[in-house]
């Protein structure tokens, strides 16, 4: 093996070690109660992943960029009226496919 072979084998072992050490402690964490400030924290783990979904999806500058922000609001509204995560995907995507159909632009 060369020396840049050798680099990647112990990248590769080392990502492998921090992969498992946190599954490793998801499991022994359930096993204790946590604190009232890490529930607090965890509680909003959730919608910050959804959050960055989002974000991440938005396509600026493309046909259905319009589209896409009108099922945003329309996910957000419903998430906070019904505060079921599930409601605001369904609401979201049904919006988003609507504004589409409307605009008569192609959904991506």
């Amino acid at each position: 093996m060369s020396r840049v072979d050798t680099g990647y084998v112990g990248l590769i072992v080392a990502v492998a070690a921090v992969t498992y050490a946190t599954r490793i402690s998801g499991f022994l964490i359930g096993r204790r109660e946590l604190p009232p400030w890490l529930n607090r924290f965890l509680a909003y783990v959730p919608v910050a992943v959804f959050a960055a979904l989002i974000t991440s999806e938005l396509n600026l500058g493309k046909s259905d960029t319009v589209a896409r922000v009108i099922g945003i609001a329309i996910a957000t509204v419903a998430v906070l009226r019904f505060r079921q995560l599930w409601i605001g995907l369904v609401t979201g995507m049904a919006g988003y496919w609507l504004v589409c159909a409307l605009l008569g632009v192609a959904p991506s």
